[in-house]
Order: C-alpha cells, then structure tokens, then sequence
C-alpha cells in the first residue's frame, strides 16, 4: 500500500513539473501574465486571413487593428488572474472643401472594468464587466457660403456589459482569444436642426432609448478575435 502511494505521489509530482515546465519557455520566460504586469490588444482578423490565405497570389501582408469598431483595450494585472481594465475610443473629423462646406464630428466612449481569469494552463479562460460612457456631439455640415448648416443631435449614454472569453498563450505573454459580451445601455439624443440663412427648422425632436444587447460597446453582435500582448 506504501509503496502505491508513494508511486502515486511521484507520478502526481512528475506531472505537476512537467505542467509547470510547460508554462515556461526554453529560455524561461513565463507565459502566462503576472501581477503587475500590462497588457494591449487588438484585432487578430487580419492575421486569420493571411494564415488562410498564405499559398494565395491575392494574399498580402496583414496589418493591425483596432478593436471592436475601433476601440483601445488596455489591462493592468492586479493579481495573476485578475485585472483592470480600459476601454477608450476617440473619434474627432474636420473635413474642408474649399468654398463649398465644412464637416465636423466627436465621439468619445470610454469605459472601466474588472476581469477575472481561470486556468493554470496555456488555456485560460476569463469573465467579468465594464461600465461603459458615451458622448457624441453631432454632426455638422456647414456651408461656407452663408449662415446655412446641417446637425444632427448631440448624444449621451451609460452602459454597462458583462463579458466571456478565452484566450491561447501561443508564445510567452502573447495570446489569441476571443471575446463575446452582453448588456444595458441608456442613450438620449437631442434634437437635429437644419439652418437656411439663419433660420432653424428642427428636423427631429429627439429623444431616448434604453435596450439590452448583445453588445453595448459600440462593436458588432459577433464577438472579437484578438491577439493580447502583455509586457
């Protein structure tokens, strides 16, 4: 009986080494992120087409994107497995056609969050929630001769999103994941109002809405391929 115990806790010490021998480059590096550690992302969909695409004539070299419709995703590792997390997005337009009109747009949304993770492996999964903040001022189109413009309403929104996901550690510190979210959201817009020569007429009144979706971020309902690198 001694002796099956002791073999089993070799075996069980044999895998535990080899595990965490697995968690560790050639070199030693670790894979996996540590507290204290920051971490970016962004968007892995350009690297999936030129892998499926490598023995192609069309094929061309990928470049990098943002994220969920052009959105900064920022972490900070509090612990191993928890982090802090930024969502920024800034959108500012001034376009100018030379004595025919002017066009200008803002839109911020920004968010805070808090990630879990679980998994000792190469594989981890992770969840957790943003609390999201939007802002838009409007578009404008003014015409450069006269007091004559086009806007559209202003909007402000408070979302919040709960997130899934799960990512690979193909090398030390960098992965390829994907993320799926859901959540509520409340905007108000106000009214748009087009100007003849001074003279305002509105366009639409405006208003609010409040809905759940399957995002609230401002990104598509499919979710997101990424690749994370963490430093």
């Amino acid at each position: 009986m001694k002796k099956i115990i002791s073999s089993a806790l070799v075996i069980a010490a044999s895998v535990f080494v080899v595990n965490a021998q697995e968690l560790k480059s050639k070199k030693g590096e670790d894979f996996l992120p540590k507290k204290g550690d920051w971490a970016i992302s962004f968007d892995a969909t350009p690297l999936f087409n030129y892998v499926g695409k490598v023995f192609t004539s069309s094929n061309q070299a990928p470049n990098v994107n943002f994220l969920d419709n052009q959105q900064i995703i920022a972490k900070k590792f509090t612990k191993n497995n928890e982090a802090l997390r930024a969502v920024a997005r800034l959108n500012f337009v001034s376009t100018t056609q030379k004595d025919v009109s002017t066009t200008t747009d803002f839109n911020l949304n920004i968010g805070l969050g808090k990630e879990w993770r679980k998994g000792s492996t190469r594989l981890q999964g992770y969840y957790g929630a943003d609390a999201m903040l939007m802002f838009g001022s409007g578009q404008k189109v003014k015409q450069s001769s006269s007091d004559t413009y086009t806007k559209s309403g202003s909007s402000f929104g408070i979302g919040a999103r709960g997130f899934l996901g799960a990512e690979y550690f193909i090398f030390p510190k960098i992965s390829i994941g994907a993320e799926y979210g859901w959540g509520l959201a409340f905007v108000s817009t106000g009214k748009s109002v087009s100007v003849v020569n001074g003279v305002e007429t509105v366009t639409n009144k405006g208003g609010s809405a409040i809905g759940a979706d399957t995002d609230v971020n401002g990104s598509s309902s499919t979710g997101s391929l990424r690749v994370t690198l963490h430093f």
